[in-house]
């Protein structure tokens, strides 16, 4: 037992050393700059954030079960990962076609949740795609030392060590296919990050900024983001999980406001999420 504690507090206090290294040196380089300036305007209403959400919900709670089973008919002797990388595909195409028809039917609302290029402090798009490259490798030591510490406790408080993540478990079905694992790639690298942060910061989070301040927003969208990631069967396995992503999207938050360009966030969460799925490949294939 203590062979195994001392090594896991040794890594926790190294990772918040050099958390604090990071965040101190990005802050006197001025990274995180307080914006004076007024939120972008938004012409989504509360409804229309609504139907986003429903639409959101519905999709992954209808689609899902009908694809497996309508793949199952169509493909009996394919294998479990082969019917969720379908169901995957549906869900995210569903979702882009959805929200562009919302988004479409008030003139101007759509380019303006990508960009707003009357900002003031409005950068190049390569420059928004660094910020969000750059912010993943500021937040990384941060997001990691919060899954390790409420890892810690969870161990500690109820004597369980987290299952697989849903994603990582299909990560890891997908692999026994290479082109199903290219499919699962570009649904968790690409697809995930581009549909979560066009609901979660470009809809959700441009709304309710120009209501509350920025602090107040980035902490309601931030603890929405994590819980709907929450997953039944983990229990109170999910704390680490879900307390990771609530730091991660802080900082995705930040990135928005910060650029007013979807593109940073995205950048963000698709850097984020394409480096752990090579690390979960990485220890599958060498375990």
């Amino acid at each position: 037992m203590t062979e195994t504690i001392v090594p896991s507090y040794l890594l926790l206090l190294s990772t918040l050393a050099i958390s604090i290294f990071f965040s101190w040196m990005a802050w006197l380089r001025g990274f995180f700059r307080s914006s004076k300036y007024p939120p972008t305007e938004t012409l989504l209403a509360g409804k229309d954030i609504i139907a986003f959400f429903l639409a959101f919900i519905l999709i992954y709670l209808i689609v899902p079960t009908a694809m497996l089973a309508l793949s199952r008919d169509l493909f009996p002797s394919a294998s479990l990962s082969f019917h969720i990388t379908i169901s995957q595909c549906t869900i995210f195409v569903a979702l882009l076609f959805f929200y562009y028809i919302l988004t479409t039917r008030k003139k101007g609302t759509f380019a303006r949740i990508w960009k707003d290029y009357s900002f003031p402090l409005s950068a190049p798009l390569y420059m928004d795609a660094a910020i969000g490259a750059l912010t993943w490798l500021i937040s990384l030591p941060v997001v990691g030392f919060t899954a390790r510490l409420f890892d810690l406790i969870v161990y500690h408080t109820w004597g369980l060590e987290g299952p697989d993540q849903t994603a990582v478990l299909y990560l890891k079905q997908a692999q026994k296919s290479p082109v199903q694992l290219l499919v699962a790639l570009i649904c968790i690298v690409i697809f995930a990050p581009l549909i979560e942060e066009y609901l979660f910061r470009g809809c959700f989070q441009s709304w309710l900024r120009n209501k509350l301040s920025f602090f107040k927003t980035n902490i309601i969208t931030s603890v929405l983001f994590a819980l709907m990631h929450y997953s039944s069967y983990q229990g109170t396995s999910n704390l680490p999980l879900l307390t990771s992503l609530f730091v991660l999207s802080l900082y995705i938050g930040y990135t928005y406001e910060r650029q007013r360009s979807l593109i940073a966030p995205i950048t963000l969460h698709l850097t984020f999420n394409f480096i752990s799925a090579i690390r979960i490949i990485g220890t599958n294939i060498s375990g």
